[in-house]
């Protein structure tokens, strides 16, 4: 890598600044970065909606659709939709929409018709979160057995 040249400026108490020129080799270290918690959570689940924010984010826009959601109800219920999303990407572990999509089509197969008394999006979300749930209770158990 060329030298880099480092401008000090010398200041002595009775006369003007003087500016005196050094050369500075840099060298390259081939030591790995670690990456910071919100890069390795980034790894483990994919990324999460573009800045935390469901209107920058076409795959929000696709499972809103998927669900039915006009625009008046995508914003009262971002952070369902958004929690739905972020199940599906550790889920399937891609954040294609069409895998997200199948992963949610994949659940509602498991549930019961209700014959349209709750919504979908209400269905989806509670089962969703129940699951999260048995995952949690299932390592607490498999870590108290022997």
């Amino acid at each position: 890598m060329p030298d880099e040249k480092v401008v000090k400026p010398k200041i002595s108490p009775d006369s003007e600044p003087v500016i005196q020129e050094q050369s500075v080799s840099v060298e390259q270290d081939n030591v790995p970065l670690e990456k910071s918690p919100i890069e390795k959570e980034e790894e483990r689940t994919g990324p999460p909606l573009p800045n935390g924010d469901y209107r920058n984010s076409p795959l929000f826009y696709h499972v809103s659709h998927y669900l039915g959601l006009d625009h008046n109800e995508q914003s009262l219920n971002a952070r369902k939709v958004s929690d739905l999303i972020k199940w599906a990407v550790s889920f399937t572990g891609s954040t294609e929409s069409g895998d997200v999509l199948m992963a949610l089509k994949h659940i509602e197969r498991r549930l019961p018709n209700r014959g349209g008394r709750e919504p979908r999006l209400v269905l989806l979300y509670r089962y969703t979160k129940l699951l999260g749930e048995r995952e949690k209770i299932d390592k607490e158990l498999s870590a108290q057995e022997f």
